[in-house]
């Protein structure tokens, strides 16, 4: 069941409506998620880990995409849906961007900057192809040279220069 709802669209609603099928009388949904969530703990601990405030944003784009529809002309587009998360305090950003192209996602990345209205001292993408040229299990994987470049000339401050000075536009 756990390697099921890794799936995507599996839900633990569909697999209680698959397990009251096979056994009739078998646990309420309720009761069925719960001893679910009782198993879960046993076999897959949970570690959580601590985040040192400014450190680390992760970033990523999520799942599935997008449809969005033009209001006027009910044109229906397919967008990317980018999600960058600060490890300590879990204050999420999000926003649709057009692909997980370089460029979109340089202007995803400097837009969560702007919302949390700072820099934290490292940025983790996922695996992106935008910003990792090979995954690797055990090791850093090794980041494109766009994304090199863009992180060095991204110094960590603790404030977007608009916070700084009031007068400096966005």
């Amino acid at each position: 069941m756990e390697r099921e709802l890794k799936k995507v669209g599996v839900t633990s609603y569909g697999m209680w409506e698959e397990y009251i099928s096979k056994h009739p009388d078998g646990y309420k949904n309720s009761q069925f998620r719960e001893y679910y969530k009782l198993w879960g703990k046993k076999v897959n601990p949970v570690m959580h880990m601590n985040h040192k405030a400014g450190d680390k944003m992760y970033v990523d784009y999520a799942g599935k995409k997008l449809s969005i529809a033009d209001k006027d002309t009910g044109e229906i587009t397919e967008v990317e849906f980018f999600v960058a998360i600060l490890g300590a305090s879990q204050y999420t950003y999000a926003e649709a961007t057009p692909s997980q192209k370089k460029e979109d996602f340089v202007v995803s990345v400097e837009n969560a900057m702007r919302f949390s209205e700072g820099v934290p001292a490292a940025i983790v993408p996922d695996n992106l192809k935008s910003a990792v040229v090979k995954s690797s299990r055990f090791l850093s994987p090794p980041s494109t040279k766009h994304w090199q470049t863009w992180q060095s000339i991204t110094k960590p401050r603790y404030c977007l220069p608009e916070r700084i000075n009031p007068e400096i536009s966005r």
